[in-house]
């Protein structure tokens, strides 16, 4: 017997079986697809991205996939602290596909194919310094896995037994050209954190301008929600520093496992820059704003030297940027000298000050105090550094005029005078010079 509710007696038959089987047909609908004509245009093949190598010798030709599967879209993902996490791979939710990549000797007419594997969603390549081998990230259904290129003859190998954790940032970077440093998922972590049937409390926000100044609430998405998320944030975000060995593959292990957010290197190989986040996390920002320890270690994994350590962030003015040291940097003509900026106006761009920003610098041992090599009247906006030492290229952005200014600067003399040499609108786009060419 079928029973149908609100539908008049009187309504003939023929509606009312119109009606379920309109509601059934609904029920069944595959996804559809656009007329022929406008699939062809969707499914047009886009130009390949290029990548150079630092030598110059050497291009690779990487075609990109340019819509991602259903399968993909409706893998499990982890909305946590401003993050999407597929926690299977410990990767983001959405990750670039490479579906073809070539190998082209300049001087060579001819392309040299790379075999790509075929169970894994092949990331872009990251050249080695030296450009004689190449790294790529590749995503299985339960892993991220690293895989080594040769230059030479295209072939892709496996680091066997690395899994790495590109959940919350960039997990591998080069040590010159025969190792690398990675984030990997620690050994023997144990078990995920289990959600509980009940919550450990309320919810609590709290609001008391005698305590403190006003802060402006942003919204933001996939931030934490509770106990629990922090539970999930500290499993999946932790990861094992690890340094390997291009030539053996041999994994080396350095420090203890922590709230890595990245790791890099000093040209000297001797030195790394890590950002090791930390507890109070937050419910307002994200994983970005939270506390941050910023660390130099050694070869063997020992901090050395704390270049500063960020308090939890949820002050910060629309449009303002975090206080204290902020873009911290190798510069990549000296051994082991970081690089970085600081606010001068306390991160609020309404604050009428003479200069906003300064450029500070320091050499390792660490033992000498920072030196000053810049002010800038408006807010920094970038730095790239000369090949000879004698160039520092730097940017600043006027909030209020929405003006862009570029000036040219002698590292080796900070007391002398900056060239101005890009000075318009932000929103010139007719005048605008582009980017300078990093080779």
């Amino acid at each position: 017997m079928i029973v149908c509710l609100g539908v008049p007696l009187r309504r003939p038959l023929a509606s009312v079986a119109a009606v379920l089987l309109l509601v059934q047909l609904h029920a069944q609908d595959p996804y559809q697809k656009p007329p022929k004509a406008i699939q062809e245009v969707l499914d047009a093949p886009a130009p390949p991205s290029f990548h150079p190598s630092p030598s110059g010798d050497t291009i690779l030709m990487a075609d990109l996939e340019r819509y991602p599967s259903i399968r993909e879209l409706a893998r499990p993902m982890l909305r946590l602290a401003g993050a999407r996490v597929d926690p299977r791979t410990r990767s983001p939710h959405r990750t670039p596909r490479v579906i073809s990549l070539r190998l082209k000797r300049i001087a060579e007419a001819r392309d040299i194919a790379v075999a790509l594997p075929a169970n894994a969603r092949m990331g872009p390549p990251h050249w080695a310094p030296d450009g004689r081998h190449f790294a790529m990230l590749g995503v299985t259904d339960h892993a991220t896995e690293l895989w080594i290129g040769d230059a030479q003859s295209g072939r892709l190998r496996k680091a066997p037994g690395l899994k790495l954790n590109a959940a919350f940032g960039n997990p591998l970077d080069w040590v010159g050209g025969g190792a690398l440093l990675c984030l990997a998922v620690p050994a023997n972590q144990g078990p995920t954190p289990i959600e509980p049937t009940a919550p450990m409390g309320p919810r609590i926000q709290e609001h008391d301008p005698a305590k403190g100044k006003a802060a402006p609430i942003r919204t933001l998405e996939d931030l934490l929600l509770n106990a629990h998320d922090e539970a999930l944030f500290s499993y999946y975000a932790t990861s094992q520093l690890v340094r390997l060995d291009v030539a053996s593959f041999i994994q080396t292990p350095l420090g203890k496992p922590g709230l890595i957010e990245n790791a890099q290197p000093a040209p000297d190989g001797k030195h790394a820059l890590l950002h090791i986040l930390h507890k109070p996390f937050s419910y307002l920002v994200a994983a970005r704003e939270f506390p941050v320890r910023i660390e130099v270690w050694d070869a063997k994994g020992s901090a050395i030297h704390t270049v500063a350590d960020l308090p939890l962030a949820e002050d910060i003015p629309i449009q303002g940027v975090r206080k204290g040291p902020r873009s911290i940097h190798w510069r990549p003509t000296e051994p082991a000298t970081l690089a970085w900026v600081e606010a001068l106006d306390g991160g609020d761009p309404k604050a009428k000050v003479p200069h906003r920003d300064k450029v500070m610098m320091q050499a390792a041992p660490f033992a000498i105090a920072p030196k000053e090599l810049a002010k800038l009247q408006h807010r920094f906006t970038g730095m790239e550094w000369g090949e000879y030492r004698d160039l520092l290229v730097l940017k600043e952005f006027d909030r209020d005029k929405k003006w862009t200014r570029t000036w040219f600067t002698d590292p080796r003399e900070p007391s002398s005078e900056p060239r101005l040499v890009f000075d318009l609108s932000s929103q010139d786009a007719y005048r605008n010079p582009g980017a300078f060419v990093q080779v």
